[in-house]
């Protein structure tokens, strides 16, 4: 049952635009909101759309990708992954044009789900993901690294570990992932933050427009030839703000390895696959049960 939030029936003004990818299979599109009616939101929340002279995008949460600022002038951000022809969000893609933003009204229904509690009430905070899960964990990324910035919660420790098949399914979300990380770089080089992304594929034989760049960053930033060459770094500002581990990693390792950052009170959040959440479960009661 929906319950509509006190801006329902106003529209909102917004952007939509194509995300340009070199992945042929996948599609994506951006919807920026403009926070006119004073609407606010917590990490991990979603909330329905329906654009006039559109279908209306029934029983379709879109996780919402920005933090809503203390200010409440913060847009609603939302990144979109298209499904099979004749779905609701590939119809809306094939709508708008391959370049710039189309202007649009729309109406914002929520906000719905999210986390009971706050991840500023636990010292480490560990977030999982795996493909477009990843959307809904960007803002507790985002949150986690303000608060240890701010020091007025007790959260000390964020750690991000995102799970994908192929290189081409980072390009979507790595501005996103970018612009955190390098406004929080005192964080990673102080050991407060880390970002782990987990590509699957062979990385090696790639002739990608982005794997190119990947390569680039990573043989000008070596300082050492004896370097893993199944570790990658992506280095904006010159420093190694995101990790790329060219593995299938377990998750059960790495959240041994996690352990190593537990402290009194942790929470673990995770978005993705049902398997990987089994996983992540099983995982963590296991470091329970030490």
């Amino acid at each position: 049952m929906l319950r509509p939030n006190g801006g329902f029936l106003r529209p909102n003004k917004c952007r939509i635009r194509r995300f340009t990818s070199n992945n042929e299979k996948e599609h994506f599109f951006e919807i920026v909101v403009e926070n006119s009616n004073d609407f606010s939101w917590s990490p991990g929340q979603h909330l329905f759309v329906k654009i006039p002279g559109l279908r209306c995008l029934e029983s379709h949460p879109f996780s919402i990708l920005s933090i809503c600022e203390p200010r409440g002038d913060s847009d609603i951000k939302l990144l979109v992954k298209t499904g099979g022809l004749g779905g609701l969000t590939r119809y809306l893609y094939d709508k708008l044009p391959d370049t710039g933003y189309t202007e649009s009204n729309i109406y914002i229904d929520g906000p719905y789900g999210g986390c009971s509690r706050q991840t500023g009430s636990f010292e480490s905070v560990f977030l999982m993901a795996s493909g477009t899960g990843i959307s809904a964990i960007i803002p507790f990324l985002n949150e986690a690294c303000r608060e240890i910035k701010k020091g007025e919660s007790i959260t000390e420790y964020v750690q991000l570990d995102w799970f994908i098949r192929q290189s081409e399914n980072i390009e979507w979300i790595l501005p996103e992932l970018e612009t955190i990380v390098s406004h929080y770089s005192d964080l990673v080089l102080q050991s407060s933050a880390r970002v782990n992304i987990h590509v699957k594929e062979d990385m090696a034989g790639s002739d990608s427009e982005f794997m190119k760049h990947l390569r680039d960053s990573f043989s000008q930033s070596s300082s050492s030839e004896s370097e893993s060459k199944e570790e990658l770094s992506l280095k904006p500002a010159s420093t190694d703000l995101i990790t790329i581990v060219n593995a299938k990693s377990n998750v059960l390792d790495i959240i041994k390895d996690a352990g190593e950052k537990l402290q009194p009170r942790n929470v673990f959040v995770v978005s993705g696959s049902d398997s990987m959440k089994t996983q992540v479960s099983n995982s963590v009661a296991s470091l329970q049960a030490r």
